[in-house]
């Protein structure tokens, strides 16, 4: 829940910025997800949305900017494999 919360304070400015397997992401748009669980930083979603393990909760990012490209919808991102299920951010 604390990753949660310091990801939703940051949107949208200065925005959340995360380390993934293929670099650095902003992430926009976090919607908390109950009662989901994971590793922390763990992503457990890709089809139509994103959704990102936090422990006990997890969080539902609606869009990304990798670095140095334009802001998009995260499902747009996981299609073109900017991230897949099992991938860990924050690492």
């Amino acid at each position: 829940m604390e990753i949660s919360r310091l990801i939703r304070a940051s949107d949208p400015k200065p925005g959340a910025f995360t380390t993934t397997p293929k670099g650095d992401v902003k992430l926009f748009g976090p919607k908390t997800m109950d009662g989901i669980k994971g590793e922390p930083g763990e992503v457990l979603k890709t089809m139509g949305e994103l959704v990102i393990a936090c422990g006990l909760d997890a969080l539902r990012i609606t869009e990304v900017q990798p670095s140095g490209k334009k802001r998009m919808s995260s499902h747009e991102w996981a299609r073109g494999r900017g991230t897949a299920v099992g991938d860990r951010y924050g690492a």
